[in-house]
């Protein structure tokens, strides 16, 4: 499960990556294990916890905003941190793959996009994040090429918990999983000019 605010209100919305495990075992039967630790000994985040069993403020994180100790249970939780892995390393690798595959078949932008990262970097004396964000033609770039080579054909899976009505009258039942045809509306001439 995860939550969201809809409307002001929190919202219960059941993401279809999570492990249907949690739906099929009555919460009085979840395993008992040891709480996990909920505070982060550190200094900083950055900081690494030398030894000490403390957890990740990721972990934490994940751990406090569950919904109950089904939520709360290490191997629900573990699959959380599996599918947060698979989400921000596989997505960044594969765009950087799309990114150098697209720019080597347009050799023609290598020269403009070297002539801004090297006056950027010279004017801010680095790679700091205030030099990254003035690299419009590099930000430009990167964001066709994730336009045109989308992680998934689809995005947004879900699971209707109950019964939803959209704004149109469209009825979506309980029980119906649900996507958004991302690649086709990036490459949708309706939508994006010259796709």
């Amino acid at each position: 499960m995860a939550s969201s605010l809809h409307g002001g209100r929190r919202q219960r919305i059941h993401d279809s990556s999570v492990s249907s495990r949690a739906s099929a075992i009555p919460a009085s039967s979840a395993p008992s294990h040891p709480p996990i630790p909920t505070e982060y000994s550190g200094d900083s985040h950055d900081e690494k916890s030398n030894g000490n069993d403390t957890a990740s403020p990721l972990l934490t994180w994940t751990y406090e905003d569950a919904f109950n100790d089904l939520e709360r249970d290490p191997v629900n939780l573990a699959h959380r941190m599996i599918f947060l892995g698979l989400g921000s390393i596989h997505t960044t690798g594969s765009q950087t793959a799309h990114a150098i595959h697209d720019l080597a078949a347009r050799p023609e932008l290598v020269k403009s996009l070297n002539e801004e990262i090297e006056k950027v970097r010279t004017a801010e004396k680095g790679w700091e994040k205030a030099a990254l964000v003035k690299m419009w033609r590099l930000d430009s770039f990167m964001s066709e090429s994730k336009r045109m080579n989308p992680p998934a054909l689809t995005v947004f899976h879900r699971l209707a918990m109950e019964l939803l009505v959209l704004f149109d009258g469209t009825r979506i039942l309980k029980g119906t999983f649900i996507a958004v045809a991302a690649a086709s509306i990036l490459l949708d001439p309706d939508v994006v000019r010259d796709p």
